[in-house]
This record gives C-alpha cells, sequence and structure tokens, in this order.
C-alpha cells in the first residue's frame, strides 16, 4: 500500500493501482463529507526515522517504508 498527501494536504491511499481520496468517518456536515487531510487537528505531520515513515491520524499510526509514501506540499 502506498500513502501520499498531495499539494492540498489531502489524503489519498492507492489501492489496486488506484489512488483513492480519503473521506473523515468521524465529522459529518449538512451538505456531504470532509477529506481527510492537514486541516484537520488530529492529522499529524509525518516524521521519517531512518527507512521508514511514521504518519499519525486521529485513531492510530501508519508505519512505512520511505518508498511508499509521498508528500507533494510544498516545505515553507
Amino acid at each position: 500500500m502506498k500513502i501520499k498527501i498531495d499539494k492540498g494536504g489531502s489524503l489519498w491511499i492507492q489501492r489496486k493501482g488506484t489512488w483513492k481520496r480519503q473521506e473523515c468517518r468521524f465529522s459529518y456536515y449538512p451538505d456531504g463529507f470532509c477529506y481527510c487531510g492537514d486541516e484537520c487537528p488530529l492529522f499529524k505531520e509525518p516524521i521519517k526515522y531512518g527507512g521508514l515513515t511514521y504518519l499519525a491520524l486521529c485513531k492510530g499510526m501508519h508505519v512505512l517504508e520511505n518508498k511508499d509514501f509521498i508528500d507533494e506540499r510544498e516545505e515553507n
């Protein structure tokens, strides 16, 4: 599995070769849904340590090899 954060800060997961934008399961809006991304206070900055990337989201931590993680946001 591969994970990326796009230029707008939204979280995407690649499943069977197709990138899918992730919706928030815990937030409800009258006009639809919101996406998982860095606008959420529970979405932490990824930490790279050695050959691994640690990504903490609202309900847990994902550990990926660096080659399976892409961050398209510009650094400030």
